[in-house]
């Protein structure tokens, strides 16, 4: 049996900018890649960053599943780049910054429906998990994920897919109501939280189109990260 040396609580050093499809994501991380630099930082995508995720990452965006291998094909490929890029860029003392993350799954894969029982549990047992781990040397490490959610408006957010993406997969929003889902959806995520045994905050920051160049909404991110590493 394992014996754990102590332990270790990481509180500023992981950040996931997560909303609906069309907000601004992606476009934040360029940003704020291009702000930050490479140094102290380590700039992370979910679904993907280890072969083996983005292996797992074409096949959710290229094939319908289902919510239950859909599920499981997400934290297969979350625990493949925990383990081999985020904590260890973590314990080195390097800043994680992830293009969604886990309060993605809990939206995408629809685990506030009805018609998915238990489900939701599943993935909450699955994130406590993966917020705690014993590292190579035995000692007990403790990350805090901080979530940074971008909410804008549906009908906009809709408008500005239409416009950049040529090309959608099976998770793009398609209509207003998909959206507004979403971002509810988020918010009962937020709220499911507070139960939760795993720290972690919560910061919303509104955008607003043109998303994918809100300089406003970029630098309150950047002061959002700021802010939390300071207490670090």
């Amino acid at each position: 049996m394992s014996r754990f040396i102590g332990g270790r609580l990481y509180t500023g050093s992981y950040f996931q900018i997560v909303g609906p499809d069309g907000v601004g994501k992606t476009s934040a991380i360029d940003w704020l890649r291009k702000q930050f630099g490479r140094e102290k930082y380590v700039f992370v995508r979910e679904p993907g960053g280890t072969p083996l995720a983005e292996e797992f990452r074409n096949s959710l965006k290229s094939e319908p599943l289902s919510t239950e291998k859909q599920l499981s094909l997400m934290w297969s490929a979350r625990f493949s780049l925990f383990s081999g890029v985020v904590a260890p860029a973590i314990e080195s003392g390097k800043i994680v910054i992830s293009d969604r993350g886990d309060a993605c799954s809990a939206v995408y894969q629809d685990l506030f429906h009805e018609n998915v029982y238990g489900l939701l549990e599943f993935h909450m047992g699955l994130r406590e998990r993966l917020y705690n781990h014993v590292n190579a040397s035995g000692v007990l490490c403790s990350i805090v994920p901080n979530y940074i959610f971008l909410q804008g408006d549906a009908g906009s957010i809709v408008e500005s897919l239409a416009h950049f993406r040529s090309q959608k997969d099976l998770f793009d929003g398609a209509s207003v109501s998909v959206v507004q889902k979403r971002n509810a959806d988020y918010k009962r995520y937020a709220e499911k939280l507070k139960d939760s045994r795993v720290a972690h905050s919560w910061s919303t920051v509104p955008v607003s189109a043109p998303y994918n160049s809100n300089e406003r909404a970029f630098r309150e991110i950047a002061l959002a990260i700021a802010n939390r590493y300071a207490q670090d």
